[in-house]
């Protein structure tokens, strides 16, 4: 089906809804294009309101419970339990193989989540602000974990016991509220009216065109393995999440190591994951506004790089060196990954091969978790994929007619249609 039969069908069901008492296929276009619209706008932002405070708030629970393992380390578990830092290491590695079973599913799930909510323009500054709230828990991490370790000695525990006890249990209540609180799909919600929903979908169907693809099928499962651009964006992500992870887990460790005491080191870890908070919105909101990826992933892993280097050269100038290396690492490391995941929820069309392909994305790029020393392999995929993707564009816009005749004819052809449109 392509985009006009799409957007005829969408209009037809809307026959009946008055839209500014103009009822014809064109102003009911021309509302959901035009986003300084107040009714479409006003939609958004209810949705808005809805869905992305509790995301949020869930994965920002999540990464709270990752980095706590860097706390508490500085409160003192190595030492109570006896480990070396090499066996510490060897046991974060092995906790993360079951936690990430338990896991897996939530960072792909959210990512799929918001791509069927929302167009391609709108789900980038969605994925940053709810990507941000795990800067956000890095940030208020370290401050809380500062004042649990206060509390060493109460009960009988010890202040880093506190932390995985004060940190993770609220996560069982949201996970609870979540089941009975978010909805499936924008079809079955039901806090919209009638015109809402319609006008919703309306505009997903649009922006979808020729990609869009529902239902489930094994054919766009097969299809994601032998998408090359999938495989792109997997390496990019592992190597951002690579330095992410490290960051992450480590660093009121790294903070710690400059000569800093250890509640110290909790409260100045702080502020790197905010300046990279604000780092991290204003690169996504920067793509949104000029509707490009590549570049801006390009420019942002090479400021961590340089964050990076600069850790490893400057000791020799004093612990404020190091800490001012380890917020360039911070910024260049977060910034880009909002930007990444939406470029491939922007070009990889079809529910199933897109749920598909967060999956395997999210789940190579864990495998930062494991390895190391891979951050430089994001600037290069970067520019290829870019590239590549301007090629794919350009042989779809050359196409003879009985090339595009002979594509078209076709089963679910999702983002390989010769009139999709990759965002470069």
């Amino acid at each position: 089906m392509d985009c006009d039969v799409a957007v005829l069908k969408s209009f037809k069901s809307l026959k009946n809804i008055s839209v500014q008492q103009d009822q014809s296929p064109e102003r009911t276009s021309s509302l959901v294009e035009d986003k300084t619209n107040v009714a479409y706008n006003n939609l958004i932002w209810k949705i808005d309101r809805r869905l992305i405070p509790l995301l949020s708030l869930l994965y920002l629970c999540s990464f709270l419970d990752r980095i706590n393992i860097g706390n508490a380390k500085v409160a003192g578990i190595e030492k109570d339990i006896h480990l070396t830092p090499s066996q510490y290491n060897i046991v974060v590695s092995i906790f993360f193989v079951s936690y990430g079973v338990a896991e897996a599913g939530l960072f792909p799930g959210i990512l799929f989540y918001l791509s069927i909510w929302y167009t391609k323009r709108q789900q980038i500054m969605r994925i940053a602000i709810f990507f941000s709230s795990a800067i956000l828990a890095g940030a208020f991490g370290g401050v809380l974990a500062y004042g649990i370790i206060k509390m060493s000695g109460k009960a009988y525990l010890t202040g880093w016991q506190w932390i995985f006890i004060l940190e993770g249990s609220p996560v069982v209540l949201i996970g609870i509220v979540t089941y009975f609180y978010l909805p499936n799909y924008p079809e079955t919600v039901k806090w919209l009216s009638d015109r809402e929903r319609l006008l919703l979908i309306d505009g997903l169907k649009m922006d979808a065109g020729v990609a869009d693809q529902s239902h489930f099928s094994w054919l766009q499962v097969k299809r994601v393995f032998m998408d090359k651009q999938v495989y792109f964006y997997a390496l990019a992500n592992i190597g951002n999440l690579t330095s992410f992870y490290s960051l992450s887990l480590f660093l009121p460790a790294i903070i710690h190591g400059m000569g800093y005491s250890s509640v110290q080191a909790q409260l100045m870890s702080a502020v790197p994951y905010a300046i990279a908070f604000v780092f991290t919105l204003a690169v996504s909101y920067h793509s949104q506004r000029v509707n490009e990826r590549g570049i801006h992933v390009c420019i942002c892993n090479l400021i961590g790089i340089v964050g990076f280097v600069l850790l490893l050269t400057v000791h020799k100038y004093g612990a404020l060196s190091m800490y001012i290396a380890s917020i360039i690492a911070c910024i260049g490391t977060f910034s880009p990954i909002p930007t990444i995941l939406s470029w491939s929820t922007n070009n990889i069309g079809g529910h199933t091969k897109r749920a598909v392909a967060c999956g395997f994305i999210i789940a190579f790029g864990g495998m930062g978790g494991i390895v190391a020393g891979q951050v430089n392999i994001t600037v290069p995929n970067a520019i290829t994929l870019k590239c590549l993707l301007k090629y794919d564009n350009y042989k779809r816009d050359n196409l003879t007619v009985e090339a595009y005749n002979d594509q078209c004819s076709q089963e679910e052809l999702a983002d390989w249609h010769p009139d999709f449109r990759y965002i470069t």
